[in-house]
């Protein structure tokens, strides 16, 4: 796998050893197509598109937002973005509202999805992106597909994002995704369409890669892939399955195929339900020997690797650890039987690009939800593989 670092300055590729640096432009491709043909080796190429964070970070570039959540009374505790930064909510928040519907665990309905409020909320704001909540829709996502389509159709654009495909049960996480994923989804078709070419993936928070033709669906994954980039690859340089390893002021951890990730998660200061890579930070001695108590895979044993003291500069690691990613796919299932979640991580996997004969479950757990009205059982998967290569790849022109 060819590995690409897109910085601001510098576009960097590395290939089993060899490293080309170019500089970076404007429109990303002029850049990544210089780098890789002055690397002169074909095959599979996973970017690091860390430019689609920094535009959160920075707030430039991103779409204006309107937030429909679905679920009337019963979801309006608090507002939509009430727990942003005040700058970054003024940058992306265009409109909200709660509309009546919603479906309980059980999938019996709230209420009808309110069809007339959903078309005259997207009426009222054409020209922006919009992002759909409602109450448990990774599991029944029947009234968020709904309203997406009656938004589509109402405000004439594509730019739509369903909490269904994004975040896990909590709202208020999984809401606050599907908004970075919708501010994030014009910026992310033009970075698909300029750099599609077969077997081209991108770097996603969890340290894994997926195709580059799901980015433009799902932009919000990239989140995170720049400290991703460099715990893998600190492990791939250290040749490492197992890794500690220590940034600038924090701390991340490696552990096999899978990154240890964070079970509260934030992004720009927003708490997201996203798979982003662990980071604690870590400013003074007290603060790492905690950071490594506490994220090391095996206590006591983990190596420690610190950035600065590898051989390659961060751009370098970052690129390493591109190529090194594998492509992972995930399931949850919360329902009364206990079925496995493994069929459908494996399913997720290969839609995400991963080789289907190599894909194999990594992770895997259930357990009983004693806080829900009806008897609940979660179950857990992940499973992971080695990119398809079709023979033709990105570094070939495409």
């Amino acid at each position: 796998m060819i590995g690409v670092d897109i910085g601001v300055r510098e576009t960097t590729a590395v290939l089993d050893g060899t490293t080309v640096r170019v500089p970076s432009t404007a429109d990303v491709y002029g850049g990544v197509r210089t780098a890789l043909d002055r690397l002169g080796a074909s095959g599979p190429v996973v970017y690091g598109l860390h430019n689609l964070g920094r535009a959160v970070l920075c707030r430039t570039g991103l779409a204006r937002v309107a937030v429909l959540r679905i679920g009337g009374g019963a979801v309006d505790a608090v507002r939509p973005l009430y727990d942003w930064p005040e700058p970054l909510r003024a940058a992306v928040h265009a409109d909200s509202t709660i509309v009546d519907g919603g479906v309980e665990r059980s999938g019996r309905a709230i209420a009808p999805l309110d069809r007339a409020a959903t078309i005259a909320f997207a009426e009222r704001n054409r020209g922006a992106a919009f992002a759909i909540c409602g109450p448990f829709g990774p599991l029944h996502d029947e009234q968020e597909r709904d309203a997406a389509e009656l938004v589509r159709a109402a405000a004439g654009t594509e730019h739509v994002s369903c909490s269904a495909d994004i975040g896990s049960l909590g709202l208020r996480g999984r809401e606050n995704a599907c908004v970075l994923d919708a501010a994030l989804r014009p910026l992310a078709a033009r970075l698909a369409e300029r750099l599609a070419a077969p077997d081209a993936y991108f770097l996603c928070g969890d340290g894994s890669c997926c195709a580059l033709d799901l980015l433009a669906e799902r932009p919000s994954s990239a989140l995170g892939s720049a400290h991703a980039a460099l715990l893998r690859g600190a492990a791939e340089l250290r040749g490492r399955t197992e890794l500690l390893v220590v940034l600038e002021d924090a701390v991340g951890a490696v552990a096999g195929e899978l990154l240890v990730e964070s079970s509260a998660a934030r992004f720009a200061g927003v708490p997201v339900s996203l798979p982003i890579a662990e980071t604690l930070t870590a400013t003074d001695a007290e603060g790492l020997a905690e950071a490594l108590d506490r994220l090391a895979p095996v206590p006591g044993q983990t190596p420690v690797q610190r950035i600065g003291e590898l051989d390659a500069d961060p751009a370098v690691v970052r690129a390493v650890g591109a190529a090194a990613a594998p492509v992972v796919g995930r399931s949850v299932r919360v329902d009364d039987s206990g079925e496995a979640a493994e069929p459908a991580a494996r399913a997720d996997a290969i839609r995400r690009g991963a080789e289907p004969a190599d894909v194999r479950t990594v992770s895997a757990w259930r357990h009983r939800l004693p806080y829900l009205h009806a008897a609940g059982i979660r179950s857990i998967a992940v499973a992971a593989g080695p990119a398809v290569h079709h023979g033709k790849g990105a570094a070939d022109g495409g």
